[in-house]
């Protein structure tokens, strides 16, 4: 499913010829397209850079291309096999050439050596290659130990000179007794490397895209954060708001407590002065001498015990004279022992009325 989806969005590949530029569809391997050079179009060499660091190898052989080939300015393609490079180069007229025939493709594609793009051969392989329409006469040997060998010849190839060939390059069984040629073979996946490397696709296509994505979450961000302090200032006037409200509520609890103490004191003027409670209950009592032992007076309740001089009046009586009177109720009475006279009763605020209706009279 995914390799219809690979080629639908991947760019066609073009063939370099005398005559220009010919389509070859989407290649293996090649998403990005690329455009390739046909080997009667290229020169090839082997060069060994084992005493070269491994990071160094692509450089020096720049070097050694440039003081070996024929070319002012050239391009080649590298397909390494430990230590030793196989090359095919080209001069840079031939890409200036095909770039030129491609002004109507859209972008740069990249130039690769044709039998970069062959099957590559085991070792101990041969491939004779032997296409009379397009002159190409091609004999290749993959040594198991010295790695691969090429050779072009400008006319067709006896089976004696493929076996001499072959047998001098250490080839052996039926590689070197009956060789078969074949044509032109199949594109497969490319090996190998330029040695101008390109940008790789990821430059051109995820890039970007990595760089849109990280304005948009930088702007998705920066959006976010100014929210977020709008939503912090508008968060810090709410509570603003409630704290002035919650110090106004603070403000009536207190003016209320104030209110409340002023209004006891106001309640204190209109209650009944004990002293005038006093005298009423020893006029009422014909109370005459004796010693006040306890007074308690709260909320209009007074708790009272005395020490009468002589005998203990009678209780009952006590409580008929006082409740009789209209000024007191749930009165009352009991003596403890011979000598002290106990009082509970309630006090009514109409006191004052009949002290002023008493003293009128």
């Amino acid at each position: 499913m995914t390799g219809p989806i690979i080629r639908r969005f991947s760019r066609s590949s073009y063939r370099w010829t005398d005559r220009g530029c010919e389509p070859l569809g989407v290649l293996p391997g090649i998403p990005g397209g690329a455009c390739v050079l046909p080997r009667e179009s290229l020169l090839f060499a082997r060069i060994d850079l084992a005493s070269v660091p491994p990071r160094q190898r692509l450089d020096a052989l720049k070097l050694e291309l440039e003081q070996k080939s024929p070319f002012d300015e050239l391009e080649g393609w590298v397909v390494w096999q430990e230590a030793l490079a196989c090359v095919w180069y080209w001069p840079r007229q031939i890409e200036a050439a095909a770039q030129a025939s491609l002004k109507d493709a859209a972008g740069r594609r990249q130039f690769l050596a044709e039998p970069a793009l062959w099957p590559r051969l085991g070792p101990g392989s041969y491939r004779w290659v032997s296409d009379g329409e397009r002159g190409l006469y091609l004999l290749q040997y993959c040594h198991p130990e010295k790695g691969l060998y090429e050779k072009r010849f400008a006319r067709p190839v006896s089976s004696d000179e493929a076996v001499a060939w072959l047998r001098r390059h250490g080839a052996t069984g039926a590689a070197a007794e009956s060789p078969r040629s074949e044509g032109v073979p199949a594109f497969s996946a490319p090996m190998g490397q330029s040695l101008q490397p390109q940008p790789s696709s990821l430059e051109h296509r995820v890039f970007p895209v990595s760089a849109a994505l990280l304005a948009f979450f930088a702007v998705a961000y920066g959006v976010a954060i100014i929210r977020a302090d709008y939503q912090a200032q508008n968060t810090v006037r709410q509570a603003s708001q409630l704290e002035q409200q919650i110090d106004g509520v603070v403000d009536l609890r207190q003016r209320a407590g104030a209110l409340r103490t002023e209004l006891l004191a106001l309640q204190a003027y209109d209650s009944v002065p004990q002293v005038q409670v006093a005298a009423r209950i020893a006029d009422m009592l014909d109370v005459k001498g004796g010693r006040l032992v306890r007074w308690a007076y709260r909320d209009g309740r007074l708790e009272l015990s005395w020490e009468p001089e002589g005998e203990l009046p009678d209780a009952t009586r006590l409580i008929t004279v006082l409740e009789e009177s209209g000024v007191f109720s749930e009165v009352q009475a009991q003596t403890r022992g011979d000598s002290l006279v106990e009082l509970s009763l309630q006090v009514e605020q109409n006191l004052n009325v009949a002290n002023e209706v008493s003293g009128d009279e």
